[in-house]
């Protein structure tokens, strides 16, 4: 009996860190202008088009944004906004279980 019960612990306790790796997922790329050129401090957005939640970033010094912890197995809207550029924004993204999702 005490075996099965400790079976039953060790079963419980390795279930749990699976279960929150197969939910999320994250968007990263590099914002760059009409000439390849980086974008520093654009603000990247994620928007769950399910629900309206939304994340957002800001792209460093060489242009690149990190969208991480997202839930998966949904449709994203991501747009980009910097002062002085149009705003760009690109529809119907799908981010899948444990997704790494280049977006640039």
């Amino acid at each position: 009996m005490k075996l099965s019960i400790l079976a039953s612990v060790i079963l419980l306790l390795n279930a749990a860190p699976l279960a929150a790796q197969r939910i999320l997922g994250e968007f990263t790329g590099t914002v760059t202008d009409p000439s390849q050129g980086v974008v520093v401090g654009a603000k990247v957005t994620a928007r769950d088009l399910a629900t309206e939640r939304k994340w957002t970033a800001t792209t460093n010094d060489s242009g690149v944004y990190r969208l991480p912890s997202l839930p998966t197995g949904t449709r994203y809207e991501l747009a980009v906004e910097q002062t002085g550029f149009k705003t760009t924004k690109l529809e119907d993204v799908a981010l899948d279980v444990g997704e790494a999702k280049r977006v640039d």
